[in-house]
This record gives structure tokens, C-alpha cells and sequence, in this order.
């Protein structure tokens, strides 16, 4: 049976990360059932940049999504066996479910292999990179949505705000001190963020950042704001070391995904004011 992992705008509350996450899990899954599996980011704006056109032609429909939690797996499973029995030749599908533990380097190199960059946007990324020093590590600030509804109006309403999301001057002065501590110095290290305030803090602080306004991908789909993401994004994937921070539990998957596709050594800190 063939399987798609299709991107598109109706999948507009999955970030980068999330929908490469479901990648990760489709081939562990097709590889152990002998399934071909497509990806298809051509329908999504961040297929202007990276990504191959399908080469096998498959029905223009809407994805049926699955999420990441243990439900969404159950019925992915229960889907494609029913599938199989009813002998249909295709599911088209959005997946962001966990693939199991460890990655081995055939998947990872599948996944390196999907996402590789278009020929004009990997010569905007050596051309970034040419920039930074050599051995340059990143630290990654996962914010939290409700700041993004503070910084830029997401989507009014719909992210209720947490208390350790609030990212005053007294915080980013801890954090900042907490980063120096980790090894990260000014002007070698690379600040990523999807919150404005905390980029335009640290870059006073020497701290190098990408060009242009921090906006979370998954609720801005326009080309310049999906090339800087990109950029910060396989700029994490050649530093010399990830130190990630974020609001949430389980951390970030923009971060998460990239280094394992990379295989760049990430190290997932606790935010200072979260710890007690």
C-alpha cells in the first residue's frame, strides 16, 4: 500500500517539527510493513524551499489527520490494517505520532534526504552560515503560544497564557546567565526564538540571530517569514551544539527534529524560573 504524509495550510497549527516528527514514524512504519510512503510538502509553503515533487502520482484529497497522542497512534493502526483488508491502494494522511526509539541512521538519512533544501535555498543557507564562526553553538527559546498571541495577535483567545511564560527583563537576566553558564558566549552563539521580545533582548547582549522578525511557522504562512524559520533551522542542524530551553514539557520538536536529523548533540534545559 502506499502511504502520504502530506503538508498542507489545513495543517496550519503543526510546525515544521511536528509534521517531520510523523515523517519519522511513517517510515519506522512502512519499512516494517513493506509499505511505500510519499512525502508531499508541495501543497505547503515550506514546499517552495525544501522537498522533491512526488514522482508517483496519488489521489488529490484532503489529509486525514492523526495526532501524537496514544489515541491518534491506536487509530492510525486500526485505519491501515482496515485499509489493507479492504484492498484500497492509498492512504493519504497528516501524521505528527512519535516514532519509536532509538532512530536508526536509515531513517534519519530518509528524513535528511526529504527535507533536503531546493538548489537556490540551499545557496541562501551556505550564505547565512558563511556568516557564523566556526564551532558555533545555538541555544533555542521555545516561548510558548500565548506569547505569540502577545507579540503579534495570533489568534486572539485561543492560547490561555501560563505564568512561566511571561518573558520580562528580571527572566531573560536570569536566563542570559544560565546560557553563559551552559557555554554559550556572545558572538559565538546563535539565539533562536519565536518570541520577538527575547530576540531583540539577546541581540543587544551580542548574541547573533537570524535576520528578520521571529514568527512561529505553524500561524504565519508567508515565503520570507517560512525561508528565516528554514534558516534558523538548518542553522541548528550544523552547530556544534543545541542547548534548548522551553515552556512546555516536552520541549520543542523544532529543535528536537532537526538535531536528531543532524544528529547535533542537543541539551534540553529547564527554564531558570520552572526549576522549583
Amino acid at each position: 500500500m502506499l502511504i502520504v504524509q502530506k503538508y498542507t495550510t489545513d495543517d496550519g497549527s503543526w510546525g515544521l517539527g511536528d509534521f517531520i516528527r510523523g515523517i519519522y514514524f511513517l517510515h519506522q512504519f512502512c519499512r516494517r510493513k513493506n509499505h511505500q510512503l510519499i512525502i508531499d510538502m508541495s501543497q505547503h509553503i515550506v514546499g517552495r524551499f525544501v522537498g522533491k515533487e512526488p514522482k508517483i502520482p496519488y489521489p488529490n484529497q484532503k489529509p486525514v489527520r492523526y495526532e501524537c497522542h496514544k489515541q491518534g497512534k491506536e487509530r492510525f493502526l486500526l485505519d491501515a490494517e482496515a485499509a489493507i483488508e479492504r484492498g484500497e491502494s492509498c492512504m493519504v494522511i497528516g501524521c505528527n505520532i512519535w516514532p519509536n526509539t532509538p532512530i536508526d541512521d536509515t531513517t534519519r538519512y530518509y528524513v535528511r534526504e526529504t527535507i533536503q533544501p531546493k538548489e537556490e535555498f540551499a545557496k541562501e543557507i551556505n550564505r547565512f552560515l558563511g556568516f557564523l564562526p566556526p564551532d558555533y553553538k545555538v541555544v533555542h527559546l521555545r516561548s510558548g503560544d500565548s506569547n505569540l498571541e502577545k507579540n503579534y495577535a495570533a489568534i486572539p483567545g485561543l492560547f490561555p497564557p501560563t505564568k512561566n511564560e511571561n518573558l520580562n527583563e528580571k527572566r531573560l537576566s536570569v536566563l542570559y546567565n544560565e546560557i553563559i553558564k551552559g557555554g554559550c558566549l556572545p558572538k559565538e552563539t546563535l539565539f533562536v526564538s519565536d518570541s520577538q521580545v527575547a530576540e531583540a533582548w539577546f541581540k543587544e547582549k551580542w548574541f547573533m540571530t537570524v535576520p528578520g522578525t521571529p514568527k512561529h511557522s505553524a500561524l504565519y504562512e508567508d515565503a520570507e517569514n517560512t525561508k528565516r524559520n528554514l534558516l534558523c533551522f538548518f542553522g541548528l542542524g550544523r552547530a556544534a551544539k543545541v542547548l534548548q530551553y522551553s515552556v512546555y514539557g516536552w520541549g520543542s520538536g523544532f529543535s528536537k527534529w532537526i538535531t536528531e536529523t543532524y544528529k547535533v548533540p542537543l541539551a534540553v534545559k529547564p527554564l531558570p524560573w520552572m526549576k522549583t
